[in-house]
């Protein structure tokens, strides 16, 4: 199948030394690196990720995490004032 595709003038040189030096031309080094890519990026797909840790306990719903000040409050609850110190 033939093809228009837009490459970097730094890429274009690239793959055109590169099959100088196979004795090829560019869009067999192109169709050859395209292969290769997507072949790595199907082997990625397939592969089952771990499962994640859940955490349990003394976790409370509602609390923002994002929140510096409410994490402190949460943290100093319950202890006496002058521990605080």
């Amino acid at each position: 199948m033939r093809t228009t595709v837009t490459l970097s003038d730094n890429l274009y040189e690239e793959a055109k030394v590169a099959a100088a030096r196979q004795g090829t031309s560019v869009g067999s080094v192109i169709e050859h690196a395209l292969a290769s890519y997507l072949s790595r990026t199907s082997e990625v797909e397939g592969l089952e990720l771990p499962e994640l840790p859940v955490a349990q306990g003394s976790i409370r719903a509602g609390i923002n995490i994002d929140d510096g000040s409410e994490l402190a409050e949460l943290l100093d609850e319950g202890r006496p004032f002058d521990a605080l110190r």
